[in-house]
């Protein structure tokens, strides 16, 4: 029954109704006032409306629904708010009928999104929300128009910022219609009748927080079937994108997440079950408790077995919601979480307390680290690389299969690539993981190629690959291959040239590709092109057989020999036959104008495969800027391929190793192609608005970029492919100016002069393009003559015959290249001259003609037509007065001569004047070598004294600075017939340079005081014959010789090596012109000379050998000696094994220099009755106590507890003194060298084989730190190996110089030494240095057996092996069974006690990854091959492993006691060594066999080819260092004898010797055949002779031969 309404409420009613009627009825409230009236009326009738009853609705309803209508549709907020309630109230009452046509008289349907604005829609919604507040199904007529509403309102709220208009607008619209905090919203109350709509409800709110808390009640509160499960994980997964909005709303989303997992009623439901990604985001949620949560949870849920969790985290759990992040730290939570809990933590260090400190439980150890790995990926990575490999060596073998092919799936899968820019990505801590294991895990070879590429695992990829070759079977040659193809390939990626020659010339089954290849590593491109037409015609006619993998190789190689001689027209001619248009178009470069050429150009671009590369991007902006060259800032095509071509530059640039490489090269030259890119815009929009009148302003404008241009070049060691492209590039610039330009030349007006005349100088800004191009051609000519490419030379040169005008200086430079590539060829001599001779100098300055005459001179001295050479040579002296060139070739010419003549002095004295006046004109490092020609020739002068006449005479710039590297020998000089001239130097360079001259003139000072009271000490002796054998023995050692006084009868004549001035008389001794130079330098420089003085002093007194290190030292020494005893009598069957009589007395000499209670218990513990095995294992033990006693100590100790005027020197210097050793180096000033600032607060005190020193760091004025080792007790042959390193560092000079050993990075490590006396001198080493023997002392220590154990064992067992041998023939063993003996012995030491990976072990220990490693062994091949040399040329002997000091942080390699062996009867460099130099297993099985092919050998053929080239002479550098060894050795044999005859002969023996074996490395014989011989067969490759002398060297058989005292097997 329906309630009637009352009369009085009717009324009341009629009254509002005509009070608000009127102003709720209005079209629009277009006032303020208006809306004021309308909110005032409509809160009149909200409070009249809330206190009335039921009835009073009832009977007012069709007012209170047309009032209320038209104030909800307005756009006044304030209406919406007073009349909502009564719009309420009203639904309650008269509930929707259920037809939905109905509707309309009840509920205005202003719902249709398209139709209502955005101002309106907030009475709209609150309408709607009347309405399902009473019945909710009746969203389904608007569900479709409301979710897109919501849609395009989440849009706008989620793209716009606070501060934009309609923000706050919108945020109450998205609240009205999913508020949950204050009211019910729509979509909570209708979501169970949204049907289909659900769908953009629950994608629409994945970007809001305010549904999170909804989201979370329908997962954890609402049980109604809608919305599904399904549905409600898909909300949430959505949710995700909150981790890229702030971290409050992740944090709030993690938690809600947390929850439904904790959530017992859904534990293992499917809503869980598909969460698993957003779970897994929670394990690296940044706050730190929340992310505990989540690992606990985590924790709990994996079995904690080994094997279970590996199987989760490689085959289980998918990464691809975390692939963007380096999960590492997450697996070793789950690793690590594994460790038993109640292990106690190990300690390696024991403590001795008498209280026990309580060990901390593996698990308060664990848990810290597993929530510090989450900060640091590096950290994390690190420890996984620790980890792993312990995890994987606990499981059985089934196990490890079960994981391998679970971590083959995981490496494989795609979403990886998310992290590949990520340093260190998963993929990168995985292998490197895997690489360090010590049973290997077998990969995929290509599945490594791929990661290596793709992720950047470059150097860990191979590791794994190399070692994958030893785990290889014979029988799987398939396999083999495909390690050697990725090899291959990554080798090419990384531009590492060496590797890939050798990797081929390793694998490569026929020998026609292993010539091929020889040449070409070795930058015979020629030889190599032939090579490779050779082998596919053979393979063409059926005459060998061949594989695809080496015919493709022949092809590419060949097409890249062709590149590299230039024979563009050719390759074009190919590249149009096979329709190769990469090829072609790389051709068109070179060989086509692009200008007239860009539309068929264009059109052979876009044939191109669809891979963006920077190369085809150059071409592409190219094209875009000739088809618009005027538009300077409009290109807009040209820019953004340019910009694209960065980036694709860039990317790659990113995608390789961090070190700077050869891979890098390339891509510095994109980046210079796109300096130059943008450049050229300029140069074509001046071009384009160029005419003749404005012709010499915009040259100006070209000539500033131009200029930038010259000075833009690559390296001259760069690769001529480089060249080849930057010159095409500018070819096609300066071909678009000469089209410009050239024909503005007739039509241009005359520019005035200075002088008021009218001069037509167009001509030079006409041709201009022209002068570019001869400039650029002559610069790529030149490099290609030093890369040893002369066609591709002459080529180059004769183009710019075609141009119609080019400059003076550039007709000069082209002749004189060309001339120069005649020079270079032996058999073009005569048309090297004819070009010289057909030249006309009239048009060539003065300087130009006195070079063109000097060539001339060469030419003629190279044919042995001597007066013409000697004419020529004069002609360009007397033209240019300052051609050193002139001069240095002049010399050389008179220098030649007198070895063809040596009794005619004149030309010794030519040379001399010759090699001064260039000397003084290049003032470079150019004097050197000279310097040291004239030292020579003083020495070889005679009673006529013509030469230093000559010396004396010259009266220019002596350019002291480059004696400096000669003081050694000057201060050799002074007790030789150049004393006159050597004193002279020796004082110029005392005024000049003091600091240079101070240590060296110091230390030969105290020899020759040596010298002299041994002297004394032989003339005192001679009356007494006892003491005769001491005074001679003390008088051999050192390089001076001193004359005993008053014996003239024994004093040699005035020979090359005797003493003398330049009278012919000896009225001063050595000492007496030592001595002056010291009083000089006292005298000028008092103060510096004190300061030094009291440095040596310190440093002698305070850093001296302490009573225990002495003491170790002669244990040491002890040991030594019987070692070698032992070794000379082991295969001696009858020996009785007791102590020699030497032995004996040295035994006694030795505790002499004891005393106290050490003496007595080394008089009882070395009786003399003792067999030497017995003797040895003692001197054994008693080393070992004091290596103990010595290792105790503190190894870095307070500086002033030793010195404190060391400390405080910073206070107490008075004048700037320089850090030693930086005169060393070859400088060409010492403005920037380095000052002392202070010493090291700190010295470190060090021992190795027998020998204890300590090590200082001096700081530099530079902040730099330079350390210092302290030697004592230096050998006597100290200044033999100074002068062997000065020369060595000469040869550094020529190594930087050439190509081949310059793009290798060869040199030789000699590390500065400063001599501060006879028996101390500082050696520039610091800490990360260590010898082989030092990593082989250490082995053995590990292994618990000292280090001379091998060598007992091998004496032992060959003493039972020959004594068992003898009972069962009755006869001694013969040279071929003694040999199999100790070849046997050998074998059983190398597999018992030290095998051959000992080396490698501890690099791969030691070194910070694979990566480190891979560069330690590239650089320890490059660094042995200039050892190998050294040893070989040298002849240097006892290569011992202790003799080769390692740096652990450059890789860079030296050796000590560098001094050559001499023959036993004649000074000549001579050898017993079987093997040319150490190469051992150690050494081989730490390189591998692609590193010594590759590597090894041709770094060896490099340096040798640098060193005998033509031009650098290698006899001239020789001659000094020769003459000072002969020399030495001459006094120390015979000091009074005369040694004229024989002296020159023993240098000349001794440069011959040398030369021959650098000329035997650097396989001269075999380069020359196939350079003059190109039509022979080539039956071996180049690289032969070096290939036999390793192979020498890595015999079993030569090694077993060298003795126990090689230490062959270490």
């Amino acid at each position: 029954m329906q309630v009637q309404p009352s009369h009085a409420e009717s009324l009341q009613c009629k009254s509002t109704e005509a009070l608000i009627n009127p102003l709720l009825s209005q079209n629009e409230l277009g006032t303020e006032t208006a809306v004021a009236q309308a909110v005032a009326s409509a809160k009149v009738l909200q409070v009249i409306a809330a206190e009335q009853e039921d009835s009073w609705y009832v009977a007012n309803a069709e007012i209170l629904v047309k009032l209320v209508r038209k104030g909800m549709v307005t756009d006044e907020y304030p209406l919406h708010d007073a009349l909502h309630p009564i719009f309420a109230q009203l639904m309650r009452r008269f509930p929707l009928p259920k037809e939905e046509e109905e509707l309309q008289d009840y509920y205005p349907s202003p719902m249709v999104y398209a139709t209502v604005n955005t101002t309106t829609l907030r009475g709209t919604l609150l309408m709607l929300k009347a309405v399902v507040d009473v019945s909710p199904e009746r969203i389904e007529p608007y569900a479709a128009n409301l979710m897109r509403l919501l849609g395009r309102l989440t849009k706008e709220h989620a793209n716009s910022s606070p501060s934009s208009t309609g923000f706050d607008n919108g945020v109450r619209l998205i609240i009205h219609i999913l508020d949950t905090r204050t009211y019910q919203n729509i979509c909570q109350l209708s979501v169970a009748h949204l049907a289909d709509q659900r769908r953009w409800l629950l994608s629409t709110l994945v970007i809001l927080l305010y549904l999170l808390d909804l989201a979370k009640s329908w997962a954890l509160v609402k049980q109604d079937a809608y919305p599904t499960m399904k549905e409600k994980a898909s909300l949430l997964q959505k949710m995700v994108a909150f981790e890229s909005r702030t971290e409050t709303i992740h944090s709030s989303y993690l938690g809600v997440i947390y929850q439904i997992y904790t959530e017992p009623a859904l534990r293992r439901s499917d809503l869980t079950a598909r969460l698993e990604h957003s779970f897994l985001l929670g394990c690296r949620a940044k706050d730190p408790e929340l992310r505990e949560k989540f690992l606990d949870l985590l924790d709990v849920s994996v079995p904690r077995s080994l094997i279970s969790r590996l199987t989760y985290i490689f085959g289980v759990q998918s990464w691809d919601v975390l692939a963007d992040h380096n999960w590492a730290h997450l697996a070793l939570h789950l690793l690590l979480s594994a460790v038993d809990a109640d292990l106690p933590a190990s300690h390696d260090r024991r403590l001795s307390l008498n209280h026990t400190i309580p060990r901390p439980s593996t698990q308060s150890v664990i848990q810290p680290m597993q929530k510090l790995l989450f900060l640091d990926a590096q950290a994390a990575h690190d420890t996984w690389v620790s980890v792993f490999p312990a995890a994987w060596v606990s499981l059985s073998r089934r196990e490890q299969i079960d994981i391998t092919q679970h971590t083959i799936n995981l490496l494989s899968r795609d979403y990886h690539i998310k992290q590949a820019d990520l340093r260190p990505n998963i993929i990168q801590t995985l292998l490197t993981g895997i690489h360090a294991c010590a049973t290997p895990m077998i990969l995929p070879p290509h599945l490594v190629k791929y990661l290596a590429k793709t992720f950047g695992a470059w150097f860990v990829a191979l590791e794994i690959l190399g070692a994958s070759l030893d785990q290889v079977k014979d029988d799987e040659q398939t396999i083999r291959e495909y390690v050697f193809d990725s090899l291959a390939d990554i080798y090419a990626e990384l531009a590492e040239d060496d590797m890939f020659y050798g990797l081929w010339r390793h694998r490569c089954l026929y020998l026609d590709t292993n010539i091929a290849l020889a040449f070409e590593q070795n930058g015979m491109w020629e030889q190599a092109s032939n090579a490779y037409e050779v082998a596919q015609s053979k393979a063409r006619a059926g005459t060998i057989p061949f594989s695809e993998a080496e015919f493709c190789l022949w092809e590419d190689h060949w097409i890249l020999a062709a590149e590299k001689l230039q024979q563009w027209d050719i390759l074009q001619d190919l590249a149009k036959s096979e329709g190769n248009q990469e090829l072609m178009l790389e051709c068109a470069w070179r060989t086509t104008h692009w200008v007239e050429h860009k539309d068929a150009l264009e059109e052979q671009i876009s044939q191109l495969p669809e891979v963006p590369t920077p190369r085809r991007r150059v071409f592409e902006a190219f094209i875009a800027l000739l088809k618009l060259p005027a538009a300077l800032d409009k290109n807009l095509e040209f820019t953004r391929i340019l910009e694209d071509a960065m980036q694709l530059t860039l990317r790659k640039w990113v995608a390789l190793p961090s070190q700077l490489s050869a891979a890098h090269v390339p891509l510095l030259q994109h980046f210079q192609q796109f300096v130059e890119l943008q450049e050229a815009v300029q140069i074509f929009g001046s071009l384009s608005t160029t005419t003749a009148q404005n012709l010499e302003k915009k040259y100006s404008d070209l000539k500033m970029v131009l200029q930038a241009w010259r000075e833009r070049l690559p390296n001259r060691h760069d690769d001529i492919s480089i060249w080849s492209d930057l010159v095409a590039w500018r070819q096609n610039v300066f071909h678009a100016i000469n089209n410009t330009y050239i024909p503005l030349n007739m039509i241009s007006p005359p520019i005035n002069n200075q002088n008021g005349g009218a001069t037509n100088n167009t001509q030079t800004f006409g041709y201009r393009g022209y002068h570019e191009t001869a400039w650029i051609i002559n610069r790529f000519a030149h490099v290609a003559r030093k890369h040893d490419l002369l066609d591709a030379c002459f080529t180059s040169l004769i183009k710019i015959y075609t141009l119609p005008n080019i400059e003076i200086s550039e007709a000069f430079l082209k002749l004189r290249e060309q001339a120069r590539c005649h020079y270079q060829k032996p058999n073009d001599l005569a048309a090297g001259l004819e070009v010289i001779n057909n030249t006309n100098l009239v048009f060539f300055s003065v300087a130009q003609k006195a070079e063109f005459y000097t060539l001339k001179g060469m030419f003629h001295a190279r044919a042995k037509r001597n007066e013409d050479a000697n004419n020529a040579f004069g002609q360009a002296v007397q033209l240019d007065m300052t051609q050193a060139k002139a001069w240095a070739e002049w010399g050389r010419f008179n220098d030649n001569m007198f070895k063809e003549v040596p009794a005619d002095l004149s030309y010794a004295a030519n040379a001399v004047s010759c090699y001064l006046q260039a000397a003084g004109q290049y003032k470079s490092e150019k004097s050197r070598p000279l310097i040291a020609r004239i030292q020579w020739l003083l020495s070889v002068d005679d009673n006529t004294l013509a030469v230093s006449r000559a010396f004396d005479t010259y009266k220019g710039d002596a350019a002291y600075w480059y004696w400096i590297t000669s003081i050694p020998h000057l201060c050799m000089s002074l007790s030789n017939r150049e004393v006159q001239q050597a004193r002279y130097v020796l004082l110029n360079l005392a005024r000049h340079y003091p600091q240079a001259l101070f240590f060296q003139l110091r230390t030969t000072r105290e020899e020759v005081m040596q010298r002299k009271a041994a002297l004394a000490r032989a003339q005192a002796a001679s009356a007494d014959p006892s003491r005769q054998s001491d005074a001679s023995a003390a008088s051999t050692n050192g390089d001076h010789h001193m004359l005993p006084t008053g014996d003239d009868s024994q004093r040699p004549p005035n020979t090359g090596a005797g003493l003398g001035a330049s009278d012919g008389t000896y009225p001063r001794q050595a000492s007496d012109y030592v001595e002056e130079v010291v009083q000089l330098l006292k005298t000028a420089l008092p103060l510096l000379v004190l300061s030094l003085e009291t440095i040596v002093d310190q440093v002698a007194g305070k850093f001296k050998s302490s009573g225990e290190e002495d003491t170790y030292r002669h244990l040491c020494m002890l040991l030594s000696d019987a070692l070698q005893n032992y070794v000379l009598r082991m295969n001696s069957l009858n020996d009785d094994g007791q102590l020699n009589q030497n032995t004996v007395t040295t035994l006694s000499r030795s505790g002499m220099t004891l005393s106290g209670q050490i003496k007595k218990d080394f008089d009882e513990a070395f009786s003399p009755q003792q067999t030497v095995y017995e003797y040895i294992q003692k001197l054994q033990q008693w080393r070992t106590r004091y290596e103990r006693n010595l290792d105790s100590k503190p190894r870095i100790q307070p500086l002033d507890a030793l010195s404190h005027y060391l400390t405080e020197f910073q206070f107490l210097k008075v004048d700037e003194i320089e850090v030693p050793g930086q005169y060393t180096e070859d400088k060409d000033s010492n403005q920037n060298f380095v000052r002392i600032q202070r010493f090291g607060p700190k010295f470190e005190n060090c021992r190795t084989h027998g020998i204890t020193w300590k090590r200082i760091t001096i700081h530099g004025t530079d902040n730099s730190k330079t350390a210092f080792s302290i030697q004592l007790n230096s050998t006597r042959y100290s200044r033999r190996e100074e002068r062997v390193m000065q020369i060595f560092r000469t040869f550094n000079g020529a190594l930087t110089r050439k190509k081949e050993s310059r793009k290798r990075n060869l040199s030789f490590h000699i590390p500065a030494v400063v001599s501060f006396s006879p028996n101390l001198r500082l050696f520039q080493t610091d800490s990360s240095y260590v010898s082989l023997g030092d990593i082989y002392d250490l082995y053995c220590e590990e292994q618990g057996f000292a280090k001379e154990d091998p060598f007992l064992f091998a004496g032992e067992k060959g003493k039972k092996v020959m004594r068992e041998y003898m009972q069962q023939t009755g006869q001694q063993p013969g040279k071929a069974e003694y040999l199999t003996l100790k070849k046997d012995i050998y074998d059983e030491v190398a597999t018992k006690m030290v095998p051959e990976d000992v080396l490698t072990r501890y690099m791969i220990r030691t070194m910070d990854g694979p990566g480190e490693l891979w560069r330690m062994r590239k650089q320890f091949a490059l660094q042995l091959a200039s050892c190998s040399f050294m040893t070989y040329t040298l002849s240097l002997t006892h290569r011992t492993p202790y003799r080769f000091l390692l740096s652990r942080t450059t890789g860079q390699m030296t050796m000590t006691e560098l001094v050559p062996g001499l023959s036993q009867q004649l000074p000549i460099f001579a050898t017993n060594d079987i093997v040319p130099f150490r190469l051992t297993p150690n050494m081989q099985n730490f390189l591998g066999p692609i590193f010594t092919e590759g590597i090894l050998t041709s770094g060896i053929l490099a340096i040798g080819r640098s060193l005998t080239e033509p031009e650098f002479d290698l006899e001239q550098q020789l001659c000094l260092f020769s003459r000072d060894e002969v020399m030495t050795w001459l006094r120390g044999r015979a000091p009074n004898s005369n040694h004229e005859a024989s002296f020159k002969k023993f240098v000349g023996a001794n440069i011959d010797g040398v030369v021959k074996r650098a000329e035997l490395m650097a396989c001269k014989i075999e380069r020359d055949q196939a350079v003059n011989n190109p039509t022979a067969p080539v039956l071996a490759p180049v690289i032969q002779t070096v290939t036999n002398l390793t192979s020498s060297a890595t015999n079993p058989v030569q090694l077993t031969k060298m003795g126990e005292m090689y230490t062959p097997w270490c």
